[in-house]
């Protein structure tokens, strides 16, 4: 292989893995922001319900600076005592089985079994800044089985507060965000270095090969 087709092949690798480390770098930025956004949001005492595609840990989230129905929230971030949360997996409306004769109501399922909420300890602090909304981590979910889940907070003394749902838990989304970084950050580097390599062996190898220049007639 020539000199030429080496510093073409360097330069175009080179090309590739800036290419290939930017697009890898942005990607996990992105799937990183959209993670964070809430799967469900809502305002205790009242419940909500959200669909989980697939297992996975969810985060829940005090949001204690942000939008909601219209009116912007600010309170405390820390919870006053006594909220509890109750997370559970809706159960399916009561089918109707045809039998000879008509229809009639199956027999209830019952009530799923409540998924299990593990808070984050006083020592364990996570905090979460974007544009309007301002939130701490609680605590989280560990979802097994996809479906529609209903999400309670209870708080006896009835103080009103913003809760977030998030996939994922926020600190290894956070590392490997800063991983996927790392890695693209190397990728670029080693891409640039093989552009300019690349390059100098184009430009070099131009001048080596290029025809010496002919003294003018009569010049000794």
């Amino acid at each position: 292989m020539s000199r030429k087709q080496l510093g073409f092949l360097a330069l175009l690798l080179g090309l590739a893995l800036i290419i290939g480390g930017t697009i890898f770098g942005v990607r996990g930025i992105l799937s990183t922001i959209g993670d964070l956004d809430p799967a469900a949001t809502i305002a205790s005492p009242e419940s909500i319900e959200f669909t989980v595609t697939e297992p996975d840990t969810y985060t829940l989230w005090h949001d204690h600076q942000t939008w909601h129905n219209g009116s912007f929230v600010s309170v405390p971030p820390t919870l006053p005592g006594g909220f509890t949360f109750d997370l559970t997996k809706a159960a399916p409306p009561q089918a109707e089985e045809a039998e000879e004769g008509g229809l009639h109501p199956s027999t209830p399922l019952g009530i799923p079994d409540p998924v299990i909420f593990t808070p984050f300890g006083s020592g364990t602090t996570q905090t979460l800044s974007i544009q309007s909304r301002q939130a701490v981590a609680v605590g989280v979910f560990d979802i097994a089985a996809a479906g529609t889940y209903r999400f309670t907070p209870h708080n006896p003394a009835g103080d009103v507060r913003v809760f977030s749902l998030s996939k994922g838990k926020f600190m290894a989304r956070l590392t490997g965000t800063i991983g996927r970084g790392l890695l693209a950050a190397v990728l670029g580097l080693l891409g640039f270095a093989l552009a300019i390599t690349g390059i100098l062996m184009l430009t070099l190898g131009r001048k080596k090969n290029s025809p010496p220049s002919l003294s003018p007639a009569g010049t000794p």
